[in-house]
């Protein structure tokens, strides 16, 4: 969808240094995704045929198999397309930003924006790199692994894609950065410190029973602020505080989460050892504030002392760090953006930029920057009404979107609502208690592409099950919806036309992917209400399609999702079994935690196996033999964090050594 973007809005001003082979590229590339939505079609039509097949019947498994694998094909063909794509479209910006860069620094400042920008895309590029030669590497016929990943590094490659457009927009002038101005740096104390005492107890420190959390202690060492008062607040903080904070730890339901972080972040060195994902939960585990630097250099060679002091020749101490195969120089230690943006502009570097590290990792601060600008934005609200209501939403983005970006898109009386879900920032404007009222307030909305959208308690419910009444049939995955996609095309169709191919009731809805124009039918909590809605409608060659928070995904995984039980918690279950048995852990909490808790966490399997260890409640889903077997519902689980756990004899096994008992 960037690529509609740059043709229609960005490459037609003639601000623009394009030349007939930068069009030529741009328009091979909108060719080739949309070859590429053509075959993702393809796809979803199989995937669909599979869902309406009893994939539990064995007379079905060679049909099934046979459709899976030529979806697969399809999709993974889809993937090189627009790989390609990204390819001609990463060209052309590259082409055209260093002019464009030379025009702009005439009349402004180059803003610290710029960098992060650069720095985010690349790192985005090289991820999406990393995953592809995974995927080329894998085994074949394992094309379920090898789209994964592909499809992966094409999401990696498109974000990056977006972040490029971005710094086009600031040099157009689309986007106005505004920069502090730089004020006086005052220097940090000078204090003295015993070499051999901080040796010896980081000796300590290292010993394998210590519990420190040796990452605070690192970052002040290693930093140019370290000073005697705020290294003895530090040791003080961990004597005194740490033990209180354990030991008063309560939960309340609105914490399940943060529970859940913390029993996760004690099995997170295991996970990374024998899982192929890797979990944030040891930084969400704590809330530390993010440390600054100004990074000046960065080759794949390491770089002189002499080369660095041509750079740099300040007092700052000159830090090194190797990441992703890059050394990377830095210097300060700053607490906040401003202060280091402020030094960065006395430093007499160019091509200076700040990066943030928040326990010991490198944190994205273009979206920490977009949330500080975002955050006093006083006419977004986040509340939503209890009871059943109709909003219309106006706009869905994965970042916070700015006032000016909302008043552009929504010029009504109306107060604009921000919505938090899966990952989107979703703003709408309106509360009614019916459904007819809100459709007459979307007819004066001229946002393009708005909705109607409906919320039961505050949270999302399809528009079938809030018009029919049906609310007590909200699930877990309520924010998944099937429809019924009844045809597409490169060109928008007319109303005329669509009739002549649907003459039924229902509203017909648009989407746009890619440069296609679909088109689909109703919203319905479930694939079967979906298919038999399909099969009435008439329409040849009609298929079920399903979104996720208005994101499309596979219709096989969304059906999977759909499962829909009552928690029965079993407590007596530990048995002298002398097979591996492998678990999904899905919860835990200091405080045992009731079935409707359980219900809205994950609900795909009926019983729900409790065990006290620790002092902690944990709880897992399935009972498998095979590992595999436990990996497949782990994923069907949607519970982001959850890991595989393994029992035999009554005992629990860390999974590494139950992996090696299988060799």
């Amino acid at each position: 969808m960037i690529l509609s973007i740059v043709l229609l809005i960005g490459f037609t001003n003639t601000n623009l240094p394009i030349d007939k082979e930068d069009q030529k590229k741009l328009e091979k590339a909108k060719k080739l995704n949309q070859e590429a939505q053509e075959l993702y079609d393809k796809a979803n039509v199989l995937f669909s045929e599979i869902a309406d097949l009893d994939i539990s019947n064995p007379k079905n498994e060679k049909k099934v198999n046979s459709l899976k694998e030529k979806a697969l094909d399809h999709q993974i063909n889809a993937l090189e397309l627009q790989k390609e794509a990204n390819y001609l479209e990463y060209n052309v910006f590259n082409r055209i930003k260093p002019e464009l860069k030379s025009n702009y620094i005439k009349t402004h400042d180059l803003p610290s924006m710029i960098q992060l920008l650069e720095e985010s895309a690349n790192e985005l590029y090289y991820k999406a790199e990393q995953l592809r030669n995974e995927a080329y590497n894998t085994n074949k016929d394992d094309k379920e692994n090898r789209f994964a990943k592909l499809n992966e590094a094409q999401k990696f490659e498109k974000e990056g894609l977006d972040k490029q457009k971005e710094i086009i927009d600031i040099y157009l002038g689309k986007t106005v950065i505004k920069e502090d101005s730089p004020e006086k740096i005052t220097q940090n104390e000078n204090v003295e410190i015993n070499e051999d005492l901080l040796q010896a107890y980081m000796d300590f420190m290292e010993e394998e029973d210590s519990q420190t959390p040796m990452e605070s202690f690192k970052e002040l060492i290693s930093s140019d602020s370290l000073s005697s008062s705020n290294f003895r607040t530090t040791w003080n903080e961990y004597l005194y505080l740490e033990k209180e904070i354990i030991e008063s730890a309560t939960v309340e339901q609105d914490s399940i989460s943060e529970i859940i972080s913390k029993e996760l972040a004690e099995q997170y060195k295991e996970r990374v050892e024998t899982e192929s994902e890797v979990y944030d939960t040891e930084e969400e585990l704590t809330e530390k504030a993010i440390i600054y630097k100004i990074q000046i250099a960065a080759d794949k060679k390491p770089l002189s002392q002499n080369v660095l002091s041509k750079i740099y020749a300040g007092k700052k101490n000159i830090k090194m760090i190797n990441e992703n195969g890059w050394h990377k120089y830095s210097i300060g230690d700053f607490k906040t953006f401003s202060e280091a943006n402020k030094y960065r502009k006395q430093i007499g570097v160019s091509e200076a930029f700040i990066v943030g590290y928040k326990n010991g990792i490198k944190v994205d601060l273009l979206a920490e920057n977009k949330e500080r600008k975002t955050s006093n934005n006083k006419k977004v609200s986040s509340n939503l009404s209890e009871g059943l209501i109709f909003k219309i939403q106006i706009a869905a983005d994965k970042k916070k979107m700015s006032e000016s970006s909302l008043k552009n898109l929504y010029q009504g009386s109306e107060q604009i609502d921000l919505i938090e879900e899966e990952g989107w920032y979703k703003y709408s404007v309106g509360k009614f208690n019916t459904y007819e009222k809100a459709a007459n307030l979307k007819k004066t909305v001229k946002a393009k592409g708005s909705f109607v959208v409906a919320y039961d308690n505050g949270v999302k419910i399809s528009l079938h099950a809030a018009k029919s009444g049906k609310l007590s049939d909200r699930k877990s995955n309520g924010n998944i919806v099937f429809k019924v996609q009844i045809a597409a095309d490169t060109k928008s169709l007319s109303s005329e036309y669509l009739h002549k191919i649907y003459s039924g009731y229902e509203n017909v809805h648009k989407y746009e992917e890619d440069g296609w124009h679909k088109y689909s039918l109703g919203e319905f909590e479930t694939f079967d209400e979906a298919n038999k809605f399909r099969a009435k409608s008439g329409v040849k060659g009609a298929f079920v399609i399903a979104f996720q928070a208005g994101e499309k995904i596979n219709v096989l995984a969304a059906k999977k999702m759909k499962r829909y039980f009552d928690p029965i918690i079993i407590s007596d279950w530990l048995s002298k079994n002398d097979q591996l048995m492998y678990k999904v852990q899905i919860a835990a909490s200091i405080r045992k935690m009731s079935a409707d808790q359980i219900k809205n966490i994950c609900c795909i399997e009926s019983n729900v196996y409790l065990i006290e260890e620790d002092g902690w409640f944990k709880y897992s889903i399935g009972n498998f033999e095979n590992y595999q077997n436990a990996v497949k519902m782990k994923e069907e689980s949607g519970v982001e964090g959850a890991f595989i756990i393994v029992y035999k004899n009554g005992e629990k096994l860390s999974l590494s050594r139950a992996l090696n008992m299988l060799k």
